[in-house]
């Protein structure tokens, strides 16, 4: 038999204009249809995954629940696709960026087409949404195939050109296959305006910087859609036969949404006289929702005289007998023909080489890429210092991906504000409110499941980045040659007093550092997002310690550890609000208790080195001197199970060699009472 290359392809997107319609409708229930038609054949489809909904839904889930419940919906599916082994990419309508939700009706309004093309964008939301749009379909695909290659795309409304503005961030992503051309045709209007009037007559070819012109040298790969002249009396039966169904049959589609209004734009003309205006319909993209029992004979004439024919279509606009004549004409096609549906296989044997070798040369040449950082600001009666410390986030020379401020209940002017520098900085700020006070813990969490940057800034309201930090760390970030799961920053501290210290972490063992507290602290790091989310994130309810705990279950994992000495930030004494100050007991008790958490893992899992034992011992020792200021019993009792049975504690620089020698003749209590006597400034309140 002949050989026949099928490509069918979806669009899996919902209707983009002033009535969205529903996911169920328009997504879920006809993909699940297109399935059970496709799989007799053995059909591999490609879907293209309106992306840039999904990350609208994941900016509404945690405000609307329907929103969530959506995400979760489309996901599941996503990932079925894949584990039946179809494929899925990235598919951007960057106008999602304006769309508007009406929380009643639970559907969206798109009618705002400023940003329809993705030339109206600027550089920074070019490459949010193609880095956004990555980000999210590996998360999903990476749960059912960590080795899933997304490197396709499709451009919204076949609007690719020009391609230059495209060809940075698709080649960053990965993207290595272009989907968006219809072979001569073209259309102007304030939606869909593309030319591919003289693009080569053939289905697969490479090209550069100009997407109708076929370049052997190009980096990229096309694969265009095919179009297909129908006859005038053919068009005039198959409208009849669609009345037909929609009106007798009731054969209607899914979908109840309403797509976009285009508007011609007049006096643009087409770069060849070859090109047909896709807008009159005398030539036509292939696709299911056009095929019918009246235009079969045609799509097999096309099949006929071709040796590959590429489907463009779209789950929300097919009807039952659309479906029921794609099986018909496979059918037809399987028992003429050897066929041929992945895509992958129909590339050319020279494309592929080419393919390998333009790869290995963007290996090689790895240019250095922007950090995606998203900046969460969990606030709570911080009315003195938010507007200085949001505005250190804001005017950095390096601008973050996101800034999220939740307000965990403040009864002061912390949100009044906050809203005041968002009519400042407009779209640089989210807020989110807790509906009562949750604690810290909890509002970063909140935060981290709607963060979308690769690293996180947890940012203490009442701290203070210096204007560099961000651009600063991101030059560290591309000098290493792996992804550090947690950049360690330094620091200066001022204290209430008026005095300060400057906080400088040097490289050592992570561990040890850890037991040590000479991890940085939360404002002075990045952290690594997904690594975060390995651990679920912040252990709610903890009272102290936070950051200290989040790190040790981060290196629990694998966490990979590095240090920077540069000073980053400041971090400001609060005069109340801290249980340093309120109830300085538990927060020791708490410092000492993480200790010997760690140190119980660190023995359990034969990780327990000479260094760290003694690490331990010497933190745990001075804690429990200071602990025993304020609870005497509890003191001794650690000192007692930690310090007896563990090891000798040594010279540090809150125990001197002096007090280790009554320590080691009198006894730890003994040694305390005496040392009130000699050394009265270490017993002051720490």
């Amino acid at each position: 038999k002949m050989k026949k290359n099928i490509l069918i392809t979806f669009d899996y997107e919902l209707f983009l204009g002033a009535r969205s319609g529903k996911p169920e409708e328009c997504m879920i229930v006809p993909t699940n249809a297109i399935l059970k038609s496709l799989e007799p054949f053995g059909v591999k489809a490609i879907f293209f995954v309106d992306t840039t909904y999904l990350i609208t839904l994941e900016k509404l889930a945690d405000q609307y629940p329907a929103c969530k419940k959506d995400l979760e919906t489309i996901g599941n599916q996503i990932q079925t696709l894949v584990q039946k082994g179809h494929y899925v990419f990235p598919h951007i309508h960057p106008h999602w960026l304006d769309a508007i939700y009406n929380a009643e009706e639970h559907e969206f309004n798109l009618t705002n087409v400023t940003r329809y093309r993705f030339h109206n964008l600027n550089n920074t939301d070019k490459k949010l949404v193609v880095n956004e749009s990555m980000r999210i379909l590996r998360s999903l695909t990476s749960k059912v195939n960590k080795d899933y290659v997304i490197d396709g795309f499709r451009a919204g409304g076949w609007s690719i050109q020009p391609v230059s503005d495209f060809l940075p961030y698709l080649k960053e992503a990965g993207i290595k296959y272009d989907f968006s051309v219809l072979t001569n045709l073209y259309q102007f209007s304030n939606v869909q305006y593309f030319d591919f009037s003289d693009a080569p007559d053939k289905t697969v070819y490479r090209f550069g910087n100009d997407i109708t012109k076929e370049d052997p040298e190009g980096e990229m790969t096309q694969i265009s859609c095919s179009v297909i002249y129908v006859k005038p009396h053919i068009k005039m039966m198959d409208r009849i036969l669609s009345k037909y169904l929609f009106q007798v049959a009731k054969d209607r589609s899914h979908g109840n949404g309403e797509g976009q209004q285009s508007i011609h734009i007049l006096g643009v003309q087409p770069r060849s006289k070859k090109g047909q205006n896709a807008a009159q319909k005398i030539y036509e993209a292939v696709s299911v929702e056009n095929l019918s029992l009246v235009k079969l004979a045609s799509y097999m004439k096309f099949i006929d005289e071709n040796e590959y024919i590429h489907f463009v279509s779209h789950p929300k606009m097919l009807i039952r007998h659309n479906l029921r004549t794609l099986e018909k004409f496979l059918k037809l096609v399987s028992r003429k023909y050897e066929i041929e549906t992945d895509f992958r296989k129909t590339i050319p044997a020279e494309l592929l080489h080419q393919e390998k070798k333009v790869i290995k040369e963007e290996i090689t040449l790895t240019s250095p890429v922007d950090t995606q950082i998203s900046v969460i600001v969990p606030c709570y009666n911080v009315e003195e210092y938010i507007d200085e410390g949001l505005r250190s986030v804001l005017t950095q020379t390096f601008a973050p991906l996101e800034i999220l401020c939740i307000d965990d209940g403040s009864s002061d002017n912390t949100v009044s504000i906050i809203r005041e520098l968002q009519k400042e900085f407009p779209d640089r700020i989210r807020l989110l409110v807790n509906e009562q006070n949750r604690g810290a813990t909890y509002t970063r969490n909140r935060g981290l499941a709607i963060a979308r940057g690769e690293y996180i800034q947890f940012f203490d309201a009442d701290d203070l980045l210096l204007p560099f930090k961000f651009e600063y760390q991101n030059e560290v970030l591309n000098k290493l040659n792996y992804k550090p799961d947690i950049l360690i920053g330094s620091c200066k501290k001022l204290f209430l007093d008026g005095t300060e210290k400057v906080y400088t972490y040097h490289a050592m063992d992570p561990w040890c550092a850890l037991l040590d507290a000479m991890l940085g602290v939360t404002t002075s790091n990045l952290f690594r997002r997904e690594k975060v989310l390995e651990i679920n994130g912040w252990m709610d309810g903890l009272k102290s310690s936070q950051e200290y705990d989040l790190m040790f279950r981060m290196l629990q994992k694998g966490a990979k550890v590095h240090f920077d000495t540069k000073q980053l930030n400041v971090n400001r004494e609060r005069e109340f609000g801290s249980i340093t100050k309120t109830n300085p007991a538990e927060k020791w008790k708490r410092f000492i208790n993480l200790r010997t958490r760690i140190y119980d893992y660190l023995k359990e899992s034969n990780q327990l080195t000479e260094e760290r034992k003694q690490t331990f011992v010497n933190i745990v020792f001075d804690a429990a001197r200071i602990l025993y200021i304020y609870d005497k019993q509890a003191a001794l009792e650690l000192h007692k199970k930690y310090i007896l049975n563990v090891g000798t504690p040594s010279v540090t620089l809150s125990t001197s060699e002096r007090f280790l020698s009554f320590y080691r003749i009198l006894g730890f209590e003994k040694a305390q009472s005496l040392s009130k006597l000699i050394n009265p400034s270490f017993h002051k309140v720490h």
